[in-house]
């Protein structure tokens, strides 16, 4: 593994060889544990061997100071070892890389995922699990498939750890599955096993088919083992939206500052610059974490902010006020659980009529864009997530704000989408759901009156 780590950063043209992976932390730690174990097998000492293992990490770590580019990863992982996978809610618990880095793509999948994906694959492949577990209490195994069973354990720990490594622990979890067969040597013993295979297999398609509606699933759901919850998020609507109009009334080499989810579809279909990308290495997590933190001082940080990157354009976020959540919330990144009326988040969000060095030059339902300095903005249009009234009506709480108007707004949609079937009764009952949760949205109004 870790010659396979050191070449692989060193031939592949990215940023694990500009920004000296092999110099960092994980990296030199295998070095350490490399040289000590060759010691032992030569000298046959495990007091030395383990003394030099400790001298080695010290001096190499001292040797290559470049260890802390990768600090955010390292970070993270034993952030999630000491919390057992389950992200505090108080922010202060994490450093500013663990609390940004641990986001849903990077978390752990938690049971219910756990057993809808991964069940029946267990089970098939339990028996040579343990087979290769008591040849290896017996000392009775060779050096290849200890090298699976190693391999095995360490890419499920891994899994737990990080969701999206479960590509790794899959492929060896196949491979103890197909080791049935070798444990089966009459023909009717494979005949059963093939059987076995295909019920397992047939299983797993009608899980991928059925979803919500397999008997696995409701079985969870009724003894209470449900999956992650994250807050609703803008509607691809509305992103589609933001990007027509830069296409439309900006010059290509406008420089945008954006959330960090949506920089990456500026460049891809609007074709503008970013001063934000998803390459998450030293020199971007300081601009983030200078991003994060001046949203939420006053509004001349955020200013001196975009000089500093030279931007034209400032990309604002409904959630980026008004979620504290530890999953992708931009307060909680930032440390700001409390809530400030001079924050230029505040004002981008709720009193843009008080921004001094901010223009709103376009805004949907869900996002503002601003030009930095003062000019002639648009007139604004009502939306009830910018709303400060229906804000301090509901008590100043964001995360209540927040999902009342989203949840009225995610049946708003899904009745357009049941309208586009001609499915009008249903639209009707879903729109009036809308109004239950959010009676403030125009647009769920007009609607029902014209189906009336």
């Amino acid at each position: 593994f870790t010659a396979i780590n050191f070449i692989g950063s060193l031939a592949l043209p990215t940023n694990l060889r500009t920004d000296y992976f092999i110099f960092s932390l994980p990296m030199l730690l295998s070095y350490s544990l490399l040289a000590s174990w060759g010691w032992r097998e030569w000298r046959g000492k495990k007091v030395e061997s383990l003394f030099l293992f400790f001298i080695i990490a010290i001096g190499l770590f001292f040797l290559f100071p470049k260890t802390g580019q990768y600090n955010h990863v390292w970070q993270t992982t034993l952030y999630k070892i000491r919390y057992l996978g389950i992200k505090p809610t108080d922010p202060c618990l994490l450093s500013f890389e663990a609390r940004h880095y641990w986001t849903p793509p990077y978390s752990s999948p938690g049971l219910f995922r756990f057993l809808n994906e991964f069940l029946v694959l267990i089970l098939l492949a339990s028996y040579p699990v343990f087979t290769f577990l008591k040849r290896l209490f017996q000392k009775k195994i060779t050096l290849e498939n200890g090298f699976l069973l190693y391999a095995l354990f360490a890419f499920f720990g891994c899994y737990l750890l990080f969701y999206k490594l479960k590509t790794f622990f899959i492929f060896f979890l196949v491979i103890f599955i197909a080791h049935l067969f070798s444990l089966g040597k009459k023909r009717l013993s494979r005949a059963l096993i093939l059987l076995l295979l295909f019920i397992g297999l047939s299983f797993q398609v009608y899980q991928a088919l059925s979803w919500q509606d397999s008997f696995l699933v409701k079985g969870m759901l009724k003894t209470g083992i449900r999956p992650l919850e994250f807050p609703p998020s803008g509607n691809r609507l509305a992103i589609r939206e933001v990007l027509s109009w830069i296409r439309e009334n900006t010059e290509s080499q406008d420089a945008f500052f954006a959330p960090l989810s949506l920089s990456p579809q500026i460049a891809a279909y609007s074709t503008r610059p970013t001063v934000l990308h998803c390459y998450f290495e030293t020199g971007i997590r300081e601009t983030y974490r200078e991003y994060c933190q001046a949203l939420f001082q006053r509004e001349e940080d955020l200013a001196d902010l975009c000089k500093k990157y030279k931007v034209d354009y400032l990309i604002y976020r409904a959630d980026q006020l008004l979620r504290t959540d530890p999953f992708m919330s931009y307060r909680y990144v930032a440390n700001r659980m409390d809530l400030d009326e001079d924050w230029a988040a505040y004002r981008l969000h709720f009193t843009p009529e008080k921004l001094e060095n901010f223009t709103l030059v376009y805004e949907n339902y869900f996002y503002r864009i601003y030009c930095p300095g003062k000019g002639k903005g648009i007139s604004r249009e009502y939306h009830p997530l910018f709303d400060e009234r229906i804000f301090k009506e509901l008590g100043m709480r964001t995360d209540v704000f927040y999902r009342r108007v989203m949840e009225g707004y995610d049946y708003y949609f899904q009745a357009l989408i049941l309208l586009q079937k001609g499915r009008e009764e249903e639209a009707k009952e879903v729109l009036l759901l809308s109004q239950k949760y959010c009676p403030y949205i125009p647009e769920v109004g007009t609607l029902l009156e014209r189906l009336k």
